[in-house]
């Protein structure tokens, strides 16, 4: 009992602390990732300019696909999110937007999405240097780093209103 007498004082003393408010969790970095993936979307022509239903494929990101269902029906420019699936492996039917959030499977990913001309987007934008179309992820300051690869764009066939290029670091 002596040995786990430290423990259990300290282990009360953290829970204290944290319900008092002294020790705060961290919000998730992951927090306003989707909807600013469609917000950014918008910008895209294909969604800019169509009424369409839009499908997004969430890959290795099963918190990042809870915030997207959250969003089901909301607008990205003209288009309105419908469909949310969610996998691990490359998608059995065409979505309109590949979110990568497992770099393991990334060019696996990238090709799929050159071939099948699919908006490729991550929540690591280091992802984007690598071939990912657009990335969107939160900076240690709260701030949002938006990176968009014009290389990937031009083999994803995207076309991109000029004002995004004011919002994001490009690469080429």
């Amino acid at each position: 009992m002596k040995r786990s007498a430290p423990i259990i004082l300290t282990t009360i003393l953290f829970l204290l602390m944290l319900s008092s408010g002294i020790m705060k969790a961290e919000p998730s970095i992951n927090a306003g990732t989707a909807e600013s993936v469609l917000k950014l979307a918008g910008f895209e022509e294909s969604f800019r300019n169509e009424s369409k239903d839009v499908t997004i494929y969430v890959m290795g990101a099963p918190q990042i696909a809870e915030e997207f269902r959250k969003l089901k029906g909301h607008k990205i420019g003209k288009a309105t999110l419908k469909r949310i699936v969610e996998g691990k492996e490359l998608p059995e039917e065409k979505p309109d937007i590949y979110f990568i959030g497992d770099p393991t499977n990334l060019f696996p990913a990238i090709m799929y999405t050159r071939a099948e001309n699919v908006l490729s987007i991550t929540n690591e934008v280091e992802l984007v240097e690598k071939g990912a179309c657009l990335g969107v992820s939160a900076t240690v300051e709260g701030k949002k780093e938006i990176v968009l690869n014009l290389e990937a764009s031009k083999e994803e066939e995207r076309k991109w209103n000029q004002a995004i290029m004011k919002l994001a670091r490009v690469v080429k």
